[in-house]
């Protein structure tokens, strides 16, 4: 099971959540964590929070695991994207509610006071990541505040930094036969060194938080690996933000690992898209088109 980062997030995502006994208790018991109810999260708009679209990720994400779970679904491995590889842990019990949210939270104030404005990240389409990194390269040279982020495939790169820089390295991608190079819908330079101090607050709170056994294997993007000891996790959820984000290797590492089914939870189907291009022999889903009588079907097969 995979679970999405900031970008793909929209209006009304509490409120579309299946209507099921098991989702009115997920939803009671994320209100009884948060101290307000989650459907404040269905107003979310281009003005919203970092915090709020952090915390409506995560609580989408948990509500439909325990959705499926009530149907006899338990992934063997969980990872996400970003944000979402605190919905993996908490899904796969290495966090429990109360305390993922609040840490959730924490996450998104520290890096919105961070970066308040003028910052955010760009998808890079149609050029290589050695091309990406020459372009990202000659930008820091001339001064200007750019990062490689994410490699999420063979040919989609996405980079961080000031808007402004991002412009202009978008305009050089696409000089550079880019297909497209365009800022996405996130307010936070995430998965550079612009976020190391602020890692380093998170690590510190995440002291203080119990790291529990795994129900579910879980999957760093970060690192291309799976995960087992409770430091090695801590670490990996502390310090995702500042860190470049290896989809690309990690869902080929999951592919060889004889991954099945891949199932992404809404909303969005970006990691769906990136899991087909990568795993070849694995059959890859996502909850925001695929019914639940659809999904059980799949999971069956995979058994």
């Amino acid at each position: 099971m995979t679970f999405p980062g900031q970008g793909t997030q929209r209006p009304n995502m509490i409120s579309e959540l299946p209507c099921h006994s098991e989702v009115e208790l997920a939803l009671q018991q994320v209100e009884e964590a948060l101290g307000y109810s989650p459907t404040k999260f269905d107003s979310l708009d281009e003005n919203s929070s970092n915090k709020d679209v952090q915390l409506a990720l995560t609580i989408s994400g948990y509500v439909q695991y325990r959705y499926l779970k009530a149907h006899g679904v338990q992934p063997n491995y969980m990872m996400g994207l970003s944000i979402g590889a605190f919905t993996a842990a908490i899904c796969s019990g290495i966090l429990d509610v109360q305390q993922g949210l609040n840490i959730v939270s924490l996450r998104g104030e520290l890096m919105a006071q961070a970066y308040p404005s003028g910052y955010g990240m760009a998808a890079i389409i149609g050029l290589s990541l050695n091309q990406v990194s020459d372009l990202v390269l000659r930008s820091q040279e001339q001064g200007l505040c750019v990062y490689v982020a994410n490699v999420n495939s063979e040919n989609k790169t996405i980079v961080s930094g000031k808007l402004d820089d991002l412009d202009r390295i978008c305009e050089q991608a696409i000089k550079a036969q880019a297909h497209s190079a365009r800022r996405l819908n996130v307010s936070v330079p995430s998965h550079c060194e612009l976020l190391a101090s602020q890692a380093e607050i998170l690590y510190a709170e995440m002291q203080k938080v119990t790291i529990n056994r795994a129900k579910s294997i879980y999957v760093s993007a970060n690192r291309a690996r799976v995960l087992h000891d409770a430091e090695s996790i801590r670490r990996d959820l502390a310090f995702n933000m500042c860190q470049m984000v290896n989809l690309w290797d990690t869902l080929s590492m999951m592919g060889q690992r004889g991954v099945k089914l891949a199932m992404e939870c809404a909303p969005g189907a970006v990691l769906t898209s990136l899991c087909q291009s990568s795993m070849n022999q694995t059959q890859c889903i996502s909850l925001d088109s695929t019914n639940l009588d659809n999904t059980l079907e799949w999971v069956k097969r995979t058994r």
